[in-house]
């Protein structure tokens, strides 16, 4: 992720590749339905009407963002039905939704998860009638997500005590789905507290506590009226059947709260003092209209990458200190005390040595032309890979950009003294002077253009929204995606836009058998988790080689200063043996050396090398469990020998590792995050 030579551990591939320009993400609203079945807890006629109701206010709070001036005036939109399709409330909101009449520049879509596949939860239906509109309506969805790993034990009742948790299990899975995936949840629920798993009360408790706003239908009289729990802790389905837990929709205040709940989901909120904030307010910048417009600019369509640069003073530094690390593999010994195992060392590699310029393009693993074709379908490749890819591109220049400077920075203002201090030697001081001088000039142009032009402050964002990204594709791919994080606390402009990225790439159309299980499974830890082990290690044993190469040097520039001055102390005490030692040597080394010694620690301290070594190598650590629970899933789902029946929870059980995976990848990125925010670029 926070790749000291390219993005994280992926090729670099030809300048012939364009990379697109970055776009804002495209305007829409995903709503979810969730209900009762049948009567006596459910009047489909009435309830028809308040589900007719809840999509027209959704659907004007989207063309309000239309009609507003700014940030999506007359922009195209999409509201988008997520359903189970179970009988009762499901088919009925779908059926409501596509008789709906949507004015031009709205676009209506339907997506659909499946608990079972389509056979086994047709059997789970009790009107015949209803399974054939589910199947119907399945093959008219934009997109199918069925889970296929598992059917119905038909043979066992349904009272079963396993057969009935497997199934409220399933259910949960999909209510989960579609909570991540909801901005809107419309509960079509009779009033009454339920704690059953994967039941309606259920997932109307769940979105609550995620911070979905909750459209209620009383299933019975139709009324419509909006959860308003006083937060997101405690028992909030009881405090939402209360009275005093919900507003009537036909009030100002509830019209209000519903429409302040929604709009940060549609369209970012910029900081109030974006155009003076406090020195070094990283936060502010980021938060800004300024930083916002810096990619995308002013229209929300941005200029393409530059995809070379020419700051390449820092890999310079990393191919001197010997920090381009070899790999060399041990064989393990025949008595099996020594197992194979990977050493690290220091290699001064020819073709690491930078040109004038260096490229900036790199396709993240996960997206390299052998993969992305089959795990870039659906609106995956458009929505998340394209503009990953893009700010791939960004972070990498920008990054190359930050730490050249730096490292320009304290050497030029090292070598600053050193010019002044030859002349002690040189008579002529005009070469002197234009010398130090033309170092100063350099090591503060360095910092002023840095600085002026937000290098640092750009840098961290976009290598932020990389790290988003990378921990979004490997959710997205089992429909695990949504915007979260804007629903549950105001968030930057970035967090914002990789959201509605990777939001609208939606449920993807895929039936998740055990074999497709599997081969996602394989593709994400080749490339999701030991790619990124693989960059860990290396960049762990990169920093850590920089860190005591600068240390060294350092410690011998330091520790050779005073000694000139010592040997002239001897000798004027006649001290036998002690040479005589002119007196500019004895400057030169009395103040260039702590010179040296000091832009070497500031190199180290601005770089903080030891401390992303350490956290590298724990990454690893973290991501190798994560690879070994993948690999265990890999081998059941191939073994013919255990039946198709006890890998029924493969779905559920590959979604926690890859929830797993997340956790990890987002630890590791807030992590580099927060430190580097407050390391701009030093003053000389």
């Amino acid at each position: 992720m926070h790749d000291t030579v390219s993005a994280g551990a992926a090729s670099e591939i030809a300048d012939v590749v364009t990379v697109a320009a970055p776009q804002r993400p495209p305007l829409y609203l995903r709503i979810a339905v969730t209900g009762h079945r049948a009567a006596p807890r459910l009047n489909a006629d009435r309830a028809r009407v308040g589900i007719a109701q809840a999509f027209d206010i959704c659907a004007g709070i989207v063309q309000s963002c239309q009609a507003s001036p700014g940030f999506y005036a007359g922009a195209r939109a999409e509201m988008v039905l997520l359903s189970a399709l179970a009988e009762g409330a499901d088919q009925l909101a779908v059926d409501t939704f596509q008789a709906r009449s949507n004015p031009e520049l709205l676009a209506g879509r339907c997506e659909v998860v499946l608990p079972f596949d389509m056979a086994g939860y047709a059997a789970t239906f009790a009107d015949p009638a209803a399974a054939g509109r589910m199947r119907e309506m399945a093959r008219s969805a934009a997109a199918r997500l069925i889970l296929s790993d598992g059917a119905p034990d038909l043979a066992q009742p349904d009272v079963d005590g396993d057969e009935k948790h497997w199934r409220a299990q399933r259910y949960a899975a999909v209510g989960d789905i579609l909570i991540r995936q909801a901005d809107v949840l419309i509960a079509v629920w009779d009033g009454v507290p339920s704690v059953k798993l994967g039941g309606t009360g259920w997932v109307i408790a769940s979105a609550l506590r995620e911070g979905t706003s909750v459209l209620w239908v009383d299933s019975r009289s139709g009324a419509l009226r909006l959860l308003a729990p006083r937060s997101r802790y405690g028992d909030l389905l009881g405090e939402a059947a209360r009275p005093e837990g919900s507003i009537p929709l036909e009030t100002p205040e509830a019209v209000t709260r519903l429409s302040s709940e929604i709009k940060p989901l549609l369209a970012p909120e910029f900081s109030d003092h974006a155009r003076a904030p406090e020195e070094h307010d990283f936060d502010a910048y980021a938060s800004s209209k300024t930083s916002y417009s810096a990619f995308f600019g002013e229209d929300g369509k941005g200029r393409p990458p530059r995809t070379r640069t020419w700051a390449t003073a820092y890999n310079r530094l990393l191919w001197l200190t010997g920090s381009f690390v070899k790999r060399e593999t041990t064989e393990a010994t025949p008595n099996a005390h020594h197992a194979r195992r990977v050493i690290f060392k220091r290699s001064w590699p020819g073709g690491k040595w930078p040109g004038l310029t260096i490229g900036c393009v790199n396709v993240p693993r996960p997206l390299e032309g052998r993969f992305l074709p089959q795990w870039g379908k659906n609106r995956l490749q458009q929505s998340i890979a394209q503009p990953w890819i893009s700010f791939d591109t960004i972070a990498t220049r920008l990054g190359h950009i930050y730490r050249s400077s730096y490292v320009v920075t304290f050497l030029f203002a090292a070598i600053a003294v050193l010019a002044a201090l030859t002349g002690l030697f040189v008579h002529s001081h005009l070469p002197i002077a234009a010398a130090e001088w033309t170092s100063l000039f350099i090591a503060g142009a360095s910092f002023v253009l840095s600085r002026h032009y937000k290098v640092h402050d750009r840098w961290v964002i976009a290598r932020d929204m990389d790290g988003q990204f990378r921990a979004g594709w490997n959710l997205a791919q089992l429909g695990l995606g949504g915007r979260r994080a804007p629903r549950r606390k105001p968030v930057s402009w970035s967090s914002w836009a990789v959201q509605g990225w990777t939001g609208y790439a939606g449920v993807p159309d895929i039936e998740t058998t055990p074999a497709f299980l599997g081969r996602l499974a394989e593709y994400l830890q080749q490339t999701a988790v030991s790619d990124q082990i693989d960059y860990h290690r290396s960049n762990a044993e990169r920093l850590h080689m920089l860190h005591h190469s600068l240390e060294l040097a350092g410690k011998i520039a330091f520790l050779s200063a005073p000694w000139l001055g010592a040997v002239a102390l001897l000798h004027h005490f006649e001290v036998p043996l002690a040479p005589h030692v002119p007196g500019e040597w004895i400057v030169l080394f009395g103040a260039g050396m702590p010179a040296i010694a000091a832009a070497v620690a500031g190199l180290r301290y601005q770089g903080d090398f030891l401390r992303f070594a350490t956290r590298s190598r724990r990454t690893a650590e973290d991501l190798e469990g994560v690879s070994q629970a993948l690999n265990a899933f890999v081998a059941r789902m191939r073994d013919q020998a255990i039946p198709d029946t006890h890998k029924r929870n493969a779905f559920v059980e590959l979604r926690d590792i890859l929830l797993e995976l997340e956790a990890v990848l987002v630890a590791d990125l807030q992590d580099w995050r927060y430190v580097y925010s407050a390391r701009p670029n030093p003053e000389p």
